[in-house]
Formats: structure tokens, C-alpha cells, sequence
């Protein structure tokens, strides 16, 4: 079984280098010194909770409290490789069969409205059963469903022994399952999801304390948790604006932040008591079409907006050299896919995107300057967040089209409302990112997951859909990269997304955090984050 499980970790790596949460350069380098027990971390969040139900959160500032509250089968440490969680091993013994051996010593949090304190029950089979056939019930509506689309059934074997067969092979199976947290029934049952989803009771190393919404989410230790947490409590501040979070920083009323603004990073690094890390890996940024709605829903619609744009102008305005790369695909340098000659796919020609424009009907035929097109002028609404490197490319893509005659409506805006309004469809175009690792593409271009499970463009392409289905079923990389770099030129070719830029994430915290890998992990079997003497 150990040679088994190892080998399923080194496969792991090969392929499963990067996704929501980034990996950094050195998580250690503090981490030297003989760790400390007690003391509260601060954090400060460029995203506010939206959801705490696991079942239902799609966004990273849900995540980062979701990830502490609860326990998922696996983890990744942040070289990104697949490592023990709830499940202390598993077996792979065909490409449709996964069999996960429980720890024995994992129990639900006690002292709450559920479980008197000390009657916290072990965490079972039964547990993990009932969490991943919640996210396959469609009444959950759960953001999580891509996850385990391709699971047949879930059997347990035994009080500790579950078994997942999957209705094809499923190559990113063990990936997902990072992301699927197990949860309890009579939690549910008992709370009711609303609830639930305001006072998660879990399995993990932190229990929540208190949430204030946009103010902070208080979380203290689990004393039961099967790895004894170094800190006492965490606190995690929403703070959208990227001055504010440094100034934050610097002034000490946070200890760490997770993102600082690229132009920052080398005044940063002159700052005595503060430490900053790169991501090892870039994260994926684009500008998407809805394309079920005219006019974007017609590909040479999508062709000619894409023409107006000086991609290559913008992302060079927007970061000093290095912070970026530009994109000309969804998959991110160093994934299983990358394809840096769609470069063919995208040029910048005004002129041409006019002439695209007129033959598809939309002319100033009443030399206002604007375009219309039956007496209905060309007007886009295009929603972003609120950060500053997508709100700065907001503004180029709204002058762009306005030099070509088309008015536009930006909106950028809080981040749980900009992903209700994105889930609802209410847009023309909107900017986001995400979905960076090697199954991205699936997430965000298979018909099946059109709306909230990834595929906020509402793009649908059989030939992708068959192409994509036949990959995910190829567990040997070498295999899978000519299928997966086919369905994305096609993608490409029908420009549901314009690929905006590959983005490095740069993470910064006070040197008195140790054994810190810049993610919301702060207890892993790799990892225990504790507090040494203020610097």
C-alpha cells in the first residue's frame, strides 16, 4: 500500500501543479527556529466571506475560512503535491476504483449548539458518504459539483473504509477531492443549511468564534484536532483596497497579508521585519463573453471586440516587468497544455474590428459617433472586481471600444456581488480568473458546467465537450497534453474568453510568522504556522 500511495503522490505532482490556492518559493524560511505555542495571527484578505457552507462556496475569501473550519480527504502543500488529510492513505487499484483509509483520531468539534463539549463524534465513512452525495444532489445547487461529476457511487467498507468508483477514469479525481470538504449530517439536519452556512461546525483545526461581515472572521483553536494548532486564534480582516491592506501591514495591525500589489514588492523587501514570497506558479486572468445573449453570442462579434484591444499595450501598463505574463490561452506557463503559439489567434487591428462590425450590421448611421444597429446603439456591460490590476484593465477595454463607437457600462464591484451577478448572467462581457491548474479547462469550458460550476460564459462546443471527456479519462499526461492543447485551440478559435495576462501573486507577513507558506493553511501535516517575538 505505501509504494502504491507513493507512487499516486509522484504521479500527482507531475500533473497537478497548480489551482486556486498558489504554491510560494520558500514556506520555511522562517521556520528555523523551535516553534511557540499560543498567540493570535492576523491576516489580512483582499476578499470577504461570501458562504461557509462547503458545499456552496465558489470564491477564495469563502475558502480561506472553509479550509480551516473543515477537513477535506486530501491536501496540497504548496509545492502543490497531494498529501494525507482525513485520509491517512489510499489505493488505487483500477482507474475507476479509489479506496481512502480514514485516520481514526478526527472528531467533530464539540461545546457548540450540536455536540455538547467533549461529545464530539469520530469523523467516519458515513461522513464522507453523505458529504460528496450532498454536492451530487441537485437540490444542494453546490458550486462544488465539477468535482465529483464523474463519481459513480460511494461506498463505505467499513467505519473507517470508503470507496469511490467513478462512472469513466477520471485523471484529476484525487486533485478535486482537495476541495471537497467532508461535512456532518446531524450538523446539517440539526442547524438547517442557512444556518450551517453562517456557523459551520467541522472537523478541522480551527473553530469559528465570531463573523462580523466585511469587518472579520474571529477563529479560535480546536484542542481536538489530530494536530495540536500552534496559534490560539486567527483573525481574518476583508480588506479590498491594496493600500490599505499594506499600510495594514507595515503599521503592524496585520501580520501578514495574502497579496500585495506587484509595484510594491521591492519596497516591500526593503522593510526590515517584513518577508516576501512569489507563487510558484501564475494564475489565469481573462475577459469573458456571454455567450447565450446577443450580441456577444456570435463568434465574430467576440472576434472583432477582441481586435479592439491592445492586450499586449494593456498588460504592459498595468505591471512592471516580470509580475506577468501575457496570456493567449487558459493554461498557464508550466501546466499540462501550455500552448504559447495561439499567439496566432489574436491581433490587435481597429480597423479590421470595424469592418467585422459593419458586416455583422453595426454602423454609425447617424455620425454620432456611436454604432447602432436598427436604431439600437451598441452598448456593453461589463462587470469586473474591484482590484487594481482588473480594474485598471477595465478602464483600457472601455476606451478601447469607445474609440471604436461603442458606449459601454463598467461596473466594478464587491465580490460577492459581482460573482451573484455573474452566476445570474446579467452581463455582456465581465472580468475574472481562476481555475489555473491542469483541469481548468474543464471547469471553465465544458457545456455541463455552464453557470455557476465554472463556465460563467455559458460557451457550449460539442467538439470541445468530446474532447475535453476524453481527456480527463487520459491518466497518462503524455497522453492527455495533444487532446487537452486540440480542445483549447479550438476554444481559442471561438473566443468565449479574450486572455487577458498570467498573473504572480507576491504574499508578504511580519518575520515573527514562522512556518508560513503564504496560503490559508496553517495546519497540515507538513506545516503548524506559530508566532515568535515581534520584529
Amino acid at each position: 500500500m505505501r509504494k502504491a500511495v507513493c507512487l499516486i503522490l509522484v504521479i500527482a505532482s507531475v500533473f497537478l501543479l497548480a489551482g486556486c490556492g498558489p504554491g510560494t518559493d520558500d514556506p520555511n524560511a522562517n521556520g528555523s527556529s523551535e516553534p511557540k505555542v499560543g498567540g493570535t495571527l492576523v491576516i489580512g484578505d483582499a476578499w470577504s466571506v461570501v458562504t461557509m457552507d462547503p458545499a456552496l462556496y465558489n470564491d477564495d475569501g469563502s475558502w480561506h475560512v472553509v479550509n480551516n473550519v473543515f477537513d477535506a480527504l486530501v491536501d496540497h502543500n504548496s509545492k502543490r503535491e497531494v498529501i494525507p488529510r482525513l485520509a491517512e492513505s489510499w489505493d488505487n487499484p483500477d482507474n475507476n476504483t479509489w479506496i481512502f483509509h480514514l485516520r481514526k483520531d478526527a472528531r467533530w468539534q464539540d461545546g457548540n449548539q450540536v455536540f455538547a463539549e467533549g461529545e464530539g463524534p469520530e469523523v467516519t465513512a458515513e461522513d464522507v458518504k453523505y458529504s460528496i452525495e450532498r454536492i451530487l444532489d441537485p437540490a444542494t445547487r453546490s458550486g462544488r459539483l465539477t468535482l465529483v461529476n464523474s463519481v459513480d457511487k460511494v461506498e463505505v467498507l467499513d467505519e473507517y473504509t470508503v470507496k469511490i468508483t467513478t462512472k469513466e477514469p477520471d485523471a484529476f479525481l484525487l486533485d478535486n477531492l482537495t476541495g471537497v470538504y467532508v461535512v456532518n449530517q446531524k450538523v446539517i439536519e440539526t442547524l438547517g443549511a442557512e444556518e450551517f452556512a453562517r456557523n459551520p461546525i467541522g472537523s478541522g483545526p480551527f473553530k469559528l468564534e465570531e463573523m462580523k461581515p466585511d469587518d472579520y472572521v474571529s477563529l479560535v483553536r480546536n484542542d481536538d484536532y489530530y494536530i495540536k494548532p500552534n496559534l490560539d486564534k486567527i483573525i481574518i480582516k476583508p480588506i479590498p483596497d491594496q493600500n490599505a491592506m499594506l499600510i495594514a501591514l507595515e503599521s503592524g495591525d496585520v501580520d501578514a497579508v495574502a497579496q500585495i500589489p506587484q509595484k510594491d514588492v521591492e519596497r516591500i523587501e526593503s522593510v526590515s521585519n517584513l518577508s516576501v514570497m512569489k507563487q510558484s506558479t501564475a494564475a489565469y486572468r481573462y475577459t469573458a463573453f456571454n455567450c447565450e445573449n446577443e450580441p456577444t453570442s456570435d463568434p465574430k462579434f467576440r472576434e472583432a471586440i477582441s481586435m479592439a484591444i491592445d492586450m499586449d499595450g494593456a498588460v504592459n501598463a498595468i505591471f512592471p516587468p516580470g509580475m506577468a505574463e501575457r496570456a493567449y490561452g487558459p493554461v498557464c506557463p508550466n501546466i499540462l497544455g501550455y500552448d504559447p503559439s495561439l499567439e496566432k489567434y489574436w491581433e490587435y487591428n481597429p480597423e479590421k474590428a470595424k469592418q467585422l462590425l459593419a458586416e455583422l450590421g453595426w454602423k454609425d448611421s447617424d455620425g454620432d459617433g456611436i454604432l447602432d444597429k436598427d436604431g439600437e446603439e451598441l452598448n456593453l456591460k461589463i462587470l469586473g472586481p474591484q482590484d487594481a490590476n482588473r480594474s485598471k484593465l477595465s478602464v483600457i477595454i472601455a476606451t478601447s471600444l469607445k474609440d471604436l463607437g461603442i458606449k459601454t457600462d463598467v461596473q466594478n464591484l464587491e465580490w460577492g456581488t459581482l460573482l451573484t451577478e455573474v452566476d445570474k448572467g446579467n452581463f455582456d462581457m465581465f472580468i475574472l480568473g481562476g481555475y489555473s491548474g491542469a483541469n481548468g479547462m474543464l471547469f471553465m469550458f465544458h457545456s455541463r458546467n455552464k453557470g455557476p460550476n465554472g463556465n460563467n460564459a455559458l460557451y457550449e462546443n460539442e467538439q470541445v465537450d468530446e474532447l475535453l471527456d476524453r481527456g480527463i479519462a487520459l491518466v497518462d499526461p503524455e497522453e492527455r497534453e495533444p487532446v487537452w492543447k486540440q480542445a483549447q485551440e479550438i476554444i481559442v478559435q471561438d473566443k468565449p474568453h479574450m486572455p487577458a495576462y498570467h498573473e504572480y501573486f507576491f504574499f508578504a507577513y511580519n518575520k515573527k510568522v514562522h512556518d508560513y507558506s503564504g496560503r490559508f493553511q496553517f495546519v497540515t501535516t507538513e506545516n503548524n504556522v506559530w508566532l515568535g517575538e515581534s520584529k
